[in-house]
């Protein structure tokens, strides 16, 4: 009886330093990208100015989202893509998509270039292989530490953001910080951010912005101070 107890304790032990030095390390390498400029890449062939204007706004979900398809986070059983293969089709779909709007502009959400939940894929790949006519920037939203759950097939670490396609040059742009809640649900929300991108149209400053919002928080309230400090920030730049 002895020996079953001790061998017990010893589990017991093993499990409480395992779980302990998880908790450790989500909050030790959890951390928030910050403000800075944006590298600008691609070259644009510019737009046709006396028509309206043209803008699609696509959150891609990371490219694993299907009708079949139900993110634990939403009350499914999925934290993954279906797999490599699936992952690859719909990339490829959704690029082919983006491509027959013909938009002047695009704000494309949830971009990875690194997750475990779409098997290391850079998917800015697919979308700039399609829209190469277009003048571009990346902004990460999120690099999230490694989230061991589902227990069966975690989610593991998520490298995410948010892509600009511009037909007109995009002449700089910058990443800025969003508001996120101070407990626990920061590590499920993970990090939030929006960018700005300045180009000329008819002479004037048009300034794009792409934002991808917090989605999983305990009451919704951080989102609508989000939405409140990009509108703050737009009205600035009309007074501008």
């Amino acid at each position: 009886m002895k020996k079953v107890l001790k061998v017990l304790c010893i589990i017991l032990a093993v499990v409480i330093l395992v779980a302990g030095g998880y908790i450790a390390y989500v909050f030790i390498d959890y951390h928030r990208i910050g403000d800075m400029s944006l590298e600008v890449e691609g070259s644009a062939k510019g737009i046709a100015t006396e028509n309206s204007f043209t803008i699609t706004s696509y959150n891609i979900g990371f490219g694993a989202y299907e009708s079949d398809y139900g993110f634990f986070m939403d009350g499914g059983s999925e934290s993954r893509a279906w797999s490599k293969e699936r992952l690859d089709k719909n990339l490829k779909n959704i690029a082919a998509f983006l491509k027959e709007q013909n938009s002047d502009f695009y704000f494309i959400q949830e971009v990875d270039i690194g997750s475990t939940r779409s098997y290391q894929f850079d998917e800015r790949e697919y979308l700039v292989k399609e829209l190469n006519d277009k003048s571009r920037i990346f902004a990460q939203n999120y690099d999230s530490p490694y989230l061991f759950y589902p227990i069966l097939e975690p989610h593991g670490a998520s490298k995410s953001g948010i892509m600009t396609f511009s037909g007109e040059k995009i002449e700089k742009a910058q990443r800025l910080e969003l508001p996120i809640e101070t407990g626990f649900t920061k590590f499920l929300d993970l990090d939030r951010c929006y960018s700005k991108s300045y180009t000329k149209v008819n002479g004037k400053t048009l300034v794009l912005y792409n934002f991808h919002l917090s989605a999983y928080t305990s009451d919704g309230k951080i989102a609508n101070e989000q939405l409140k400090l990009i509108l703050d920030d737009m009205e600035k730049e009309l007074l501008n």
